[in-house]
């Protein structure tokens, strides 16, 4: 927040308790119905948890503006938006059909007969596209989908997700022999907490430790049952959802945090930057935006062998507590290289600036796309794109430059000076 007000003009909303929100952040205004006129842009962050997003996507519906996207498949918050929440399974399936269709369609059909899973069909059908109908542009942490979204012809800018780096009190180990072991977060399937249960459990006799989990775990996983069935109902301790400062001193204080994902769903993942703000060390998946940490800043296992190696790596750290001891620093550094709230501040500032004058681009692009694949069969690979090609070349000339800059007065410049990069 500091970082946006010093390149825009920034206003607050919140759904929440108004009162609980104002301790932390004293500007923040009662949300209650969103107004085309109150801002020169509005920015939507929307991720796949429907929880949390839902009501950030009906927004973007009503008006313009620039999406971020947390989570770059975003089948799942559809799916519990309008299958559990609405009762509506036919029209998520006509949605499946217009974006994808006749495989979307039959993809469907398979995910409602239970044939395959909800990961299985968000791999291939992510349903991104949904969230974008109303987009000017579309802001994205990872590479995933990359090829995907810039097809739909909405202006695509990758940013690293940010994250302030804070002063670090000094870290005293506790003299015990026993190693504390740590995960956070919503914890849903692709969380990979069945095979780090059970890989604890292939060490338990040899090593001690306490597993402690934070945050909300999904039904779905079934945690009580995993720790019963491995026999560590002594070692795990389930905590709840824990506040900022409680749960950056767990972090500080855990000897290895896991934070495995498979399989992702395109997004970049704050609980890591956290954990490297804190100097702890994490194992991570080597998948996603997850395979391009450098190896001097988290431990990496493969997808498929996330239990043996969660056992070989506990046991290893038993046996010498100093053994990824360079992990942690490194991961510091590494966040304060890459992850600047204020060089993603003012890279957003620029994106604002070159597509404040779009109004709602999407519709024209993806008719355009739908009408190339419908008609692919009948033209050939190479009609096809000549008038595919020709379609997006008549749909941008419609499109009017941007306006003059419109961020914080503070942080215009004139037409001679170049705008920041």
């Amino acid at each position: 927040m500091p970082a946006l007000g010093r390149v825009f003009e920034m206003r607050y909303w919140t759904e929440d308790s108004l009162a609980e929100n104002e301790r932390r952040y004293p500007s923040i205004e009662a949300f209650t119905v969103i107004d085309d006129t109150a801002a020169d842009v509005n920015i939507f962050n929307i991720g796949n948890n429907h929880r949390m997003h839902s009501r950030t996507w009906n927004l973007s519906r009503e008006s313009a503006g620039i999406t971020i996207l947390h989570d770059t498949r975003l089948l799942h918050l559809f799916c519990a938006s309008l299958i559990d929440e609405q009762s509506e399974p036919d029209i998520f399936a006509q949605i499946m059909r217009a974006y994808y269709g006749r495989a979307g369609a039959e993809a469907c059909r398979a995910y409602f007969d239970g044939q395959i899973d909800i990961n299985e069909l968000s791999s291939e059908f992510p349903l991104t596209e949904l969230a974008l109908i109303n987009s000017i542009a579309v802001v994205v942490h990872t590479d995933d989908q990359q090829s995907r979204l810039t097809r739909l012809g909405i202006p695509y800018h990758r940013l690293e997700l940010p994250h302030p780096s804070r002063p670090l009190p000094a870290r005293v180990r506790e003299p015990t022999d026993q190693l504390k072991l740590f995960t956070f977060g919503y914890i849903s399937s692709n969380r990979c907490l069945a095979q780090i249960l059970e890989g604890l459990s292939a060490c338990r006799d040899d090593v001690p430790f306490r597993f402690v989990v934070a945050g909300e775990v999904a039904p779905e996983v079934q945690l009580d049952d995993l720790i019963h069935r491995h026999r560590l109902d002594d070692r795990v301790e389930m905590v709840g959802f824990l506040e900022g400062e409680v749960l950056d001193r767990h972090l500080q204080e855990a000897d290895l945090v896991f934070n495995l994902r498979n399989p992702t769903m395109g997004e970049a993942s704050s609980a890591q930057l956290r954990i490297w703000d804190n100097a702890a060390v994490a194992l991570v998946s080597r998948t996603g935006w997850y395979a391009g940490i450098p190896n001097h800043a988290a431990i990496m296992t493969e997808p498929g062998r996330e239990a043996e190696e969660v056992a070989s790596v506990v046991k290893h750290l038993h046996a010498n507590r100093d053994a990824f001891s360079n992990l942690g620093p490194e991961g510091k550094r590494h966040l304060e290289r890459n992850h600047s709230p204020d060089h993603y501040a003012a890279r957003l500032g620029t994106i604002a600036e070159q597509t404040h004058a779009l109004t709602r681009p999407m519709a024209p692009f993806a008719l355009a796309s739908r009408c190339a694949d419908e008609v692919a069969g009948f033209l050939g690979k190479a009609g096809w794109a000549s008038l595919f090609g020709r379609a997006f070349d008549h749909i941008d000339a419609l499109i009017p430059p941007p306006p003059d800059a419109f961020a914080h007065p503070a942080n215009r410049k004139s037409r001679d000076s170049s705008a920041p990069e």
